[in-house]
């Protein structure tokens, strides 16, 4: 079938590759600079596995993109899959929303499938959204009869978010019209290569378990590192053995449960700071657990700044490394990193601040660099003649480097591991090595 992708963002670049090896894809995007690099097969953004499908795909001519101004051709599907970040207040910004699906209705009869076209949304949007902004015009047009509204969430993991196109948990698709149910599961099912379930529910009810189950996972991550404090003041206890056991409990479940610097990224701290202003503002219930998940998670990059300081009460002065401006591994995503507010605090103390990343070439293409840092592109240059470092992305790339390796060239040897990277690791006591979800104590140590 035709799909044509308003929006070539991460969700939208991910699934039109994906959706590339079976169908015709049409990414749209008002960014000309970006519609020229993916038809050079060129990726703006860091995926495992991407270039290799949009490669495929360009070669294939599969898929192609264009700027809103171009000829189309009528598609069968039309997802919607642009930004909707938060407002100053935390509401949720439907802008970019309302212009995609303004611009989809002024070229419809171009677009849409005369016989019958589904308009689906993808991007995270509040219940209600998708029936007050797109089946309202589908109404106002009297476009129902062959032009239907769904609400068809994404549950991608960046870092995996190609991997979980073709293999997904679950497909939730939520409609009214079973013609257009039956349509994207068609398109689904012939992309995805395992066992997955179509759960069919209302466009309310699929809106709301997009954010659901974001703050759910985002209340487990800050519920574990409510637990970690604890732990760090318990002798002998740890917080990895603790959460394994508990995981292990069938009505539980292991994952998510991994203590350190916070979540970061595009949905966690979006999704719950909407969910909270929608909850509070709009339908006027309280939303006390989601609250305090946020607020946990708010203080995380505090805690790595604390233990520095309980080593080094004044780093006035001092040079710091941080390893890590992505907000996790595998990804060129600095939305909401940890490490910023490391680094606001670092500065507010006149630290010298350091920062490596393995994806940071990647990273200054899209975004200016965080002020008054030095930027390093190896790990050596960051940590040479280093008073600390402060770990706070679990890269494979410091793993493997190991802890003897990366503090050798380090003037002091202090380090923060914000991501309990090293923590079974032996090393010796020139080390000053602290982490969270343990006991630990700075000693003195001699340089």
């Amino acid at each position: 079938m035709r799909v044509l992708i308003v929006g070539s963002g991460y969700v939208g670049l991910c699934m039109g590759v994906v959706f590339a090896k079976s169908h015709d894809v049409t990414l749209v995007d008002i960014d000309q600079a970006k519609v020229d690099m993916i038809n050079r097969a060129e990726s703006p953004i860091y995926e495992k596995d991407i270039d290799t499908l949009l490669s495929a795909g360009i070669s294939k001519g599969s898929l192609v993109a264009k700027n809103t101004d171009a000829e189309f051709q009528p598609h069968d599907v039309v997802l919607i899959a642009v930004g909707t970040p938060s407002s100053d207040d935390g509401s949720v910004n439907l802008d970019y929303l309302k212009s995609a699906v303004d611009w989809i209705f002024s070229r419809e009869a171009q677009i849409c499938n005369s016989d019958f076209c589904v308009i689906c949304i993808k991007s995270t949007v509040l219940p209600g959204t998708t029936t007050e902004i797109v089946q309202k015009q589908i109404d106002a047009r009297n476009l129902g009869s062959r032009i239907a509204s769904v609400f068809n969430p994404e549950f991608l993991r960046e870092g995996n978010a190609i991997y979980d196109s073709i293999n997904p948990d679950r497909i939730v698709i939520g409609s009214d019209n079973q013609r257009a149910t039956q349509l994207i599961q068609s398109l689904y099912e012939s992309t995805i290569e395992s066992d997955t379930v179509f759960v069919e529910m209302s466009k309310e009810s699929s809106e709301l378990c997009k954010y659901v189950s974001n703050c759910f996972l985002a209340t487990k991550i800050s519920f574990a590192n409510e637990i970690a404090n604890i732990a760090e003041r318990i002798p002998n206890a740890d917080i990895d053995e603790v959460m394994h056991a508990v995981g292990l409990d069938g009505r539980i479940s292991p994952k998510f449960f991994g203590s350190g610097a916070g979540y970061g990224g595009s949905c966690f701290p979006k999704d719950t700071i909407g969910l909270i202003s929608f909850a509070e503002n709009i339908l006027k219930t309280d939303s006390r657990i989601i609250r305090a998940a946020n607020e946990v998670n708010k203080t995380r990059p505090d805690r790595l700044v604390d233990l520095l300081l309980e080593c080094v009460p004044n780093i006035k002065g001092k040079k710091v490394a941080i390893l890590g401006l992505a907000f996790k591994p595998d990804t060129d995503d600095t939305r909401y990193s940890p490490s910023y507010r490391i680094i606001d605090l670092l500065q507010s103390q006149h630290a010298e601040v350091w920062i490596h990343d393995p994806m940071m070439k990647k990273i200054l293409e899209n975004e200016d660099p965080p002020k008054n840092v030095t930027i390093a592109y190896t790990i050596e240059e960051c940590l040479t003649d280093t008073d600390a470092c402060i770990l706070v992305t679990d890269w494979s790339d410091y793993k493997n480097a190991g802890l003897a390796s990366l503090v050798a060239p380090m003037r002091t040897k202090i380090f923060i591991d914000g991501r309990r990277l090293f923590v079974k690791d032996e090393y010796t006591q020139n080390i000053n090595y602290r982490t969270i979800g343990v006991l630990t104590k700075c000693s003195s140590i001699d340089n």
